[in-house]
């Protein structure tokens, strides 16, 4: 008789079954993954797991290998999508006398709940894609304009239109180089191994020098920048993170602002007189609610007025979380359509 106990301690799906597939016994994770009572022997979990997948081998159930007529097999294995949960199946054949019953023939199944990983998997997926198109439209731009540029006769002075594309191959490789190295600056964070050196900082001249940065840019589309900022705060981070977040936050707000627009940059002290919260608002078209808790994912889209959808990687807004979090910060967001948008970065105030 299997111990029985040891099975329900699992967190994977256990199933016992005969050689058809019906169940002789279902712990309780496995109960849970096929929403039935553990006692519940109706039904093949073949039909109910890999007949059901959305994904995987679409010839499963009749596929699997230890149901070929004269098989050998002694293991199967199928992976597929089924009651909202990507799962696992791994069947092995068995000659064995299990739960007293006598028949030659039984499998153990073991049922994974492979959610977490398939999605850290698509996410990957997602991640290579974008920088990949993040790196070919800007490479095609280059190799363009450097053919255009070979075929420019020797010794024959350069005119006002190749100058410019030789300004746009110096803007665009830079780009590229801000894109590589943001990225490797968020999985360095990631990872914990992105060196920060704190230290108490007066925040208010440090804001106002990002928005002096920040002011030619504004100027290019009317945008007016008011400060909302009190006589002196002090915090403890470090500085060139924050500035760097600070920097980004307001280049996404000049960003998605309309021309002849507004933005306010505020910093106030939060109730309890511990945290300082620095806030970034703009009058843009906003960000719809079901983006909101994706906002600091990397290369999520986000949809905008219209629903139609805004395009960036998110890399700046994931390595704005990573270096908060680093500082011992956090950093939120709030929003709606056609109300504009507020980020807010926190940090622990220091008297």
């Amino acid at each position: 008789m299997i111990d029985q106990l040891l099975f329900e301690e699992l967190t994977d799906g256990i199933c016992i079954t005969d050689a058809g597939g019906t169940p002789l016994y279902l712990n309780s994770a496995a109960a849970r993954m096929l929403e039935q009572g553990a006692g519940a022997h109706d039904t093949s979990i073949c039909e109910q797991l890999c007949g059901r997948f959305v994904s995987g081998n679409s010839e499963y159930p009749s596929a699997c290998p230890l149901k070929v007529p004269g098989s050998t097999e002694k293991t199967a294995l199928n992976m597929g999508r089924c009651r909202g949960m990507d799962l696992r199946v791994r069947c092995v054949r068995l000659a064995t006398a299990l739960f007293d019953s006598w028949e030659i023939e039984k499998h153990f199944t073991i049922i994974e709940d492979a959610t977490a990983e398939m999605a850290a998997e698509r996410l990957k997926e997602d991640w290579r894609n974008m920088i990949a198109h993040d790196l070919a439209n800007p490479l095609t731009t280059i190799y363009g304009a450097l053919k255009t540029l070979e075929e420019i006769p020797p010794g024959q002075p350069l005119e006002e239109g190749e100058i410019n594309l030789i300004r746009m191959c110096t803007r665009t490789s830079q780009r590229m180089n801000e894109t590589l190295t943001l990225f490797l600056q968020v999985a360095r964070l990631d990872s914990g191994l992105m060196p920060t050196r704190p230290e108490i900082l007066e925040l208010l001249p440090l804001i106002r020098e990002c928005v002096q940065e920040q002011a030619i840019a504004a100027a290019d589309k009317s945008i007016s920048i008011d400060l909302v900022l009190p006589e002196s705060l002090r915090v403890r981070a470090d500085r060139n993170l924050l500035v760097r977040v600070l920097q980004n936050l307001m280049s996404n707000a000049i960003k998605f602002t309309p021309g002849k627009g507004r933005i306010t940059v505020s910093a106030t002290t939060e109730s309890d007189g511990g945290v300082v919260a620095v806030g970034i608002r703009d009058n843009g078209p906003g960000i719809a609610s079901e983006d909101l808790p994706f906002m600091f994912d990397r290369f999520h889209q986000v949809r905008g007025k219209g629903d139609t959808l805004i395009r960036g990687n998110g890399l700046g807004l994931a390595f704005c979380k990573q270096a908060m979090k680093a500082m011992g910060g956090d950093i939120r967001v709030e929003s709606a359509l056609r109300f504009g948008t507020e980020f807010r970065v926190r940090l622990g105030r220091v008297a």
